[in-house]
């Protein structure tokens, strides 16, 4: 009878006494063996338990004894190769979630350009897209951007591309940059600039405004477009004489044919009159792109979409149009407090943004000034209207 099968009958409890005594001496004489081997520091891989030291040591003096020390063999070589299996497979799980999945794990922790903000109509728009078409909307009249390209590199980094899509000179001008766990650097950082404070003179005309009011008037605007060369456009800031609400505004526009405003500065009410705490404002029948967004949450967001509703108005969009469309521009930059925090706005708080919101809601658009793009002869017309305060002149970029 073959060795193994004495181990089956073993196993199986239908062994002999005789044999059950020789087995059992094998497996305690083996195991004496096999806590040897493995604590023996001179053996350093499989081969040597069955090297020369091992034969030298242990005197195999039957077939039996062969036939067991076989079976042992394979069982360490086979938890070995278990173990490498084990071991290699771990290694190959995490080098692949570092390379693959630990990058956009990261990216969760941070602000995302890339992020789809909408689909419609074949379109994709990221967030960076919506962010930068809100936030230059309402604060930098001449460096409207509603198109950024972002390319993820991981860890919170990506490398973006503020494009320019509309232009008055024929020039076009891309802005690129890094973003890198929520800080922004960007090559040319006029687009982040606020307004030049004197470029509106609001506190001139009754709105109450944090800066102390400058003594610039009307005289020393025009004499200055004087002198400003022939054949050139360039970008007026004209201050009102008083506060217009937007029905007046554009009857106003309309009744001096010269004034086609490009985006409107906007004054908020209180009891106490007027008020603004920032120069803040929209387009008016300025080009722009489309771009998708949730139209539920932010009705009229995109200027693009206030224009589609003026087709049927002489292409001058409604108070009510423009009410929402301002208001949602408030709130979705109230609701974006991580770009505002890339872009070094975060000193404005979501609540601030939501009454202001609330306040043109109440009481409707207010507008103390506009920009307008013209030549020297334009500008010089619209110094003698009675109802402009103030007029400043700058390049076009």
């Amino acid at each position: 009878m073959k060795y193994n099968e004495l181990i089956d009958l073993y196993k199986r409890g239908e062994i002999d006494e005789e044999n059950k005594k020789i087995v059992e001496y094998d497996i305690e004489r083996h195991e004496a063996i096999s806590e040897y081997l493995f604590d023996s520091e001179e053996i350093a891989g499989i081969d040597d338990v069955s090297g020369d030291d091992f034969k030298n040591n242990i005197e195999i003096n039957n077939d039996a004894d062969k036939e067991f020390s076989k079976l042992i063999k394979r069982s360490i070589r086979k938890a070995f190769l278990k173990m490498g299996i084990c071991v290699s497979t771990i290694t190959l799980a995490i080098v692949l979630f570092v390379v693959y999945l630990l990058p956009g794990i990261s990216d969760e922790f941070y602000y995302d350009p890339g992020e789809i903000a909408g689909k419609m109509d074949g379109i994709e728009t990221n967030s960076l897209s919506v962010d930068m078409a809100v936030y230059t909307e309402l604060f930098r009249p001449e460096y409207y951007r509603d198109n950024v390209v972002v390319e993820s590199n991981g860890y919170g980094e990506y490398d973006i591309n503020i494009l320019q899509t509309s232009s008055y000179t024929g020039n076009f001008t891309n802005i690129g940059g890094t973003i890198k766990k929520n800080k922004l650097v960007l090559y040319d950082t006029r687009i982040l600039n606020s307004v030049p404070g004197n470029a509106f003179l609001p506190y001139n005309i009754g709105v109450k405004y944090m800066y102390r009011p400058t003594y610039e008037n009307k005289g020393t605007a025009k004499e200055f477009i004087k002198n400003l060369p022939e054949l050139e456009l360039y970008m007026g800031y004209v201050t009102l004489s008083e506060v217009m609400s937007y029905d007046d505004f554009i009857k106003w526009c309309e009744d001096n044919y010269v004034v086609e405003p490009a985006w409107c500065a906007t004054a908020f009410k209180n009891d106490d009159g007027y008020f603004t705490d920032q120069i803040m404002g929209f387009k008016l029948n300025d080009s722009c792109g489309q771009i998708a967004y949730d139209k539920e949450k932010y009705p009229y967001l995109s200027q693009f979409d206030v224009s589609l509703t003026a087709v049927e108005n002489d292409y001058i969009p409604s108070e009510e149009i423009m009410k929402k469309h301002f208001t949602s521009l408030l709130k979705y930059m109230g609701d974006r407090e991580e770009f505002r925090e890339v872009i070094g706005m975060d000193a404005f708080s979501s609540e601030e943004y939501d009454k202001l919101a609330d306040n043109v809601e109440k009481n409707g658009i207010n507008i103390y000034g506009f920009t307008i793009v013209g030549a020297k002869e334009e500008l010089l017309k619209l110094c003698e209207n009675e109802n402009v305060h103030y007029i400043s002149v700058r390049d076009i970029k």
